[in-house]
């Protein structure tokens, strides 16, 4: 039996959604197929994932996506279009666009520095 807390996911809940989004960060991750993982509808999903990770599941995603991208950028030699696909971005505008707001910077630019 897993504690808990009032509004919030188990232990074994965060953990199961942690590891399906670290897993899946180059698939496209939908609220429905979050919700069937932990057995909850999207809308107490929605309510429950805010509390227990500190954002709304699309917020924290595109976060777990620009940290994966930012290591892509350091460490290999692909492009920002590929480091874009690769971290399960629609497109590099919505790459570019993200990765700025979270970082103040562009891909390129945090690649040179």
């Amino acid at each position: 039996f897993q504690k808990q807390t009032a509004g919030r996911l188990s232990t074994s809940q965060v953990s199961q959604l942690r590891d399906y989004i670290e897993s899946n960060l180059n698939n496209d991750i939908c609220l429905d197929d979050l919700a069937q993982l932990v057995q909850l509808s999207r809308f107490h999903l929605a309510r429950r994932f805010k509390a227990s990770f500190g954002a709304p599941p699309h917020q924290y995603i595109t976060a777990r996506r620009v940290e994966f991208a930012k290591n892509l950028l350091r460490e290999s030699t692909l492009s920002v279009g590929e480091v874009a696909s690769t971290t399960g971005f629609a497109s590099v505008g919505a790459f570019i666009k993200s990765f700025r707001q979270h970082l103040g910077t562009t891909p390129a630019v945090f690649r040179r520095t």
